[in-house]
């Protein structure tokens, strides 16, 4: 399951009261947390989508400073070190830190803004020179595909970063780059004698962090706990919820699901729709007592009021 934490705020307001709602959602394949913000204008809407890491690893050296290869896949942390002698001995292999990011779940239509390696170490102490280095892929994370990220890396940089949080900064064009190909390795090395262990669970854990902007009309939209919000209709399809329509108002829509036998619509299925059944008996194509829908009120249409007996939902 690929997760994606979304945050969405409308850049176009009216005069109206925005509509601020909170919604977490299990949709096939998408993990999305919705933050919404929006008005009934058509909408130019500013997302950061978080994407966790599919596959990580560190890599270790053989004669100390030689990196060599894969080990610990998907662990709870992500290991980086210099190698360091003392007297002519090795006392720390180097290692290096790999991520692999699934970019499969960006809208094929977002611009992409701005994006960044985010992640924390376990300790504060854990920070140096630090060089980070990326790459495009369909593949997965292998020994030859890690050795690629280190020679031959289609952007890199050196820069400092302290122990703790951490947030470094990627250009927005190898996002893009990278989009089509489906997949970013990420190669990270820090210059600490005492290993720098990177944090790969939790919500600080390792992640991609991409600023997008989608230009999608607005709209009621039914989210499946039953509520309506006014929402563009890229975030209402992103939250598996159903777009009314651009321009259509929560005041004017219904989300919640019909009421099965409730004939008369007063809230509960009681003696007043089981005589409409009887009232209507017989050939009725398109009435409301019809509940099946087979072109006859009969056998089936009074089970259904039996079965539905009671207060709706």
């Amino acid at each position: 399951m690929t997760s994606v934490f979304l945050i969405c705020d409308c850049s176009h307001r009216d005069a109206r009261t925005a509509r601020y709602m909170k919604h977490l959602y299990l949709i096939p394949h998408v993990l999305v947390m919705l933050w919404l913000s929006c008005t009934s204008e058509a909408a130019t809407s500013t997302y950061t989508i978080e994407v966790p890491w599919s596959q990580t690893a560190s890599m270790y050296s053989t004669n100390c400073c030689t990196y060599s290869s894969l080990s610990g896949f998907n662990g709870t942390y992500t290991y980086t070190q210099k190698c360091s002698y003392v007297y002519g001995s090795c006392v720390g292999s180097k290692r290096g830190a790999f991520w692999i990011f699934d970019l499969s779940g960006l809208p094929e239509d977002a611009t992409i803004l701005s994006a960044s390696f985010k992640g924390d170490t376990e300790y504060n102490d854990m920070g140096g020179d630090t060089t980070l280095k990326i790459k495009p892929t369909s593949g997965t994370l292998t020994n030859t595909f890690a050795h690629s990220i280190i020679n031959s890396a289609s952007w890199s940089s050196s820069l400092y970063t302290w122990g703790g949080p951490f947030s470094l900064n990627i250009p927005a064009t190898q996002i893009e780059s990278a989009r089509s190909q489906g997949k970013l390795g990420i190669y990270m090395y820090v210059f600490n004698g005492g290993g720098v262990h990177v944090v790969n669970s939790g919500p600080e854990g390792a992640r991609l962090s991409i600023v997008i902007d989608i230009e999608s009309p607005s709209g009621a939209c039914c989210l499946a706990s039953g509520a309506c919000a006014v929402v563009p209709q890229h975030t209402c399809e992103l939250a598996g919820g159903t777009f009314v329509g651009e321009d259509s108002e929560c005041a004017d829509t219904s989300c919640s699901e019909p009421c099965i036998g409730d004939v008369d619509g007063n809230g509960s299925v009681d003696v007043t729709d089981l005589l409409a059944i009887i009232s209507a008996w017989g050939p009725c194509s398109g009435c409301d007592e019809d509940i099946d829908g087979n072109g006859a009120v009969d056998v089936s249409d009074l089970l259904a009021i039996i079965s539905a007996w009671g207060t709706c939902n």
